[in-house]
């Protein structure tokens, strides 16, 4: 059925868009968009596998520009980073001085991220789940972050 514009009907639109794109979720037209769009990153990453030579190196972060979440608690900042499916924890360097917060795979790959507050390296914990890894670091406390220093006199008394 045509309305005036000789468009078809929303569900033929919607029949149409799945017989030609298998991969969409079957409610894609349903879906907020804004909400949560990794579906499209993994079927980009499964087809690049398929057609890329084995030794082709595959980004394990889905976005190195900085697709990260960097969320800031009274204690805490904390950080969440989605990693792809090829993420190897065991083989992952991840490093933190009291400004910034350094991940390293064992590609080589790397991402720095820039810390608002100044942390406690010593007392970070970081995890990993469902694509997700998270890492909190408790903030230091601001009277941490001045040291007194003690002033010599060179003059004669």
């Amino acid at each position: 059925m045509r309305n005036k514009g000789g468009l078809t009907s929303w569900e033929e639109f919607e029949k149409n868009m799945l017989e030609q794109f298998p991969f969409l979720p079957k409610n894609f037209t349903q879906v907020n968009p804004a909400k949560n769009l990794s579906w499209v990153g993994d079927y980009v990453q499964k087809q690049l596998q398929k057609s890329m030579p084995a030794d082709f190196k595959i980004p394990i972060f889905n976005d190195n520009t900085g697709n990260y979440e960097l969320h800031e608690t009274h204690r805490s900042l904390i950080v969440r980073l989605p990693v792809s499916d090829h993420f190897e924890l065991d083989h992952t360097k991840i490093s933190v001085n009291r400004n910034k917060l350094r991940i390293v795979l064992p590609s080589g790959e790397k991402q720095e991220i820039q810390l608002k507050k100044q942390v406690n390296p010593k007392q970070t914990r970081a995890k990993y789940k469902e694509g997700i890894l998270e890492i909190q670091m408790p903030k230091m406390p601001e009277s941490q972050n001045f040291h007194d220093v003690f002033v010599e006199s060179e003059n004669e008394e």
